[in-house]
């Protein structure tokens, strides 16, 4: 299950080859390369030729794509985050922890462009919260859900994502 912003370029058969790429490497969740003209706050996700895919610890929320099982286990907390700050770096991980389905990466073999500038740094939202206070609610969130179901997750999830603070995005 898949989400694109409505800012992003991608064509259908560059989709049909994202989707045979992320089936061949069995991949939990995924996204395409931004190609190198375009908006981005994190260099992670920018194209790097050469290579097919990426592993990754989390992918952008602006074009992630989900196994069926992470989508369904998810959905029930997206409503934490109106900015969906916060989703893609914390929670997603998270379930995947949670699953056991943690094969992530970025397809260097697919780029998509992001056509706008990055919107949400500085918002306040409906809830009265900017997506920085989001993204630290999720963080919080997150330990406590791995807390209260007593998950064992090792020492570089937490310092490669739980311990990873964000300012942008």
């Amino acid at each position: 299950i898949g989400f694109l912003d409505d800012d992003q370029i991608i064509s259908v058969s560059d989709l049909n080859k994202l989707f045979f790429i992320a089936n061949l490497e069995k991949l939990d969740v995924f996204q395409p390369s931004l190609n190198h003209d375009s908006y981005y706050n994190l260099r992670q996700f920018l194209h790097k030729p050469g290579y097919l895919v990426q592993d990754t610890w989390w992918v952008e929320i602006m074009s992630q794509f989900y196994s069926f099982e992470i989508f369904m286990k998810a959905r029930q907390y997206f409503n934490k985050s109106i900015s969906g700050t916060g989703i893609d770096v914390y929670l997603i991980p998270t379930i995947q922890q949670l699953l056991h389905k943690t094969n992530t990466a970025v397809i260097h073999a697919v780029q998509m462009k992001h056509c706008r500038p990055i919107r949400t740094d500085g918002r306040v939202f409906s809830n009265g919260k900017t997506n920085l206070q989001e993204i630290q609610e999720l963080n919080t969130f997150c330990r406590e859900m791995i807390a209260a179901k007593k998950m064992h997750v090792d020492n570089d999830f937490i310092e490669n994502v739980l311990n990873k603070k964000y300012v942008y995005g």
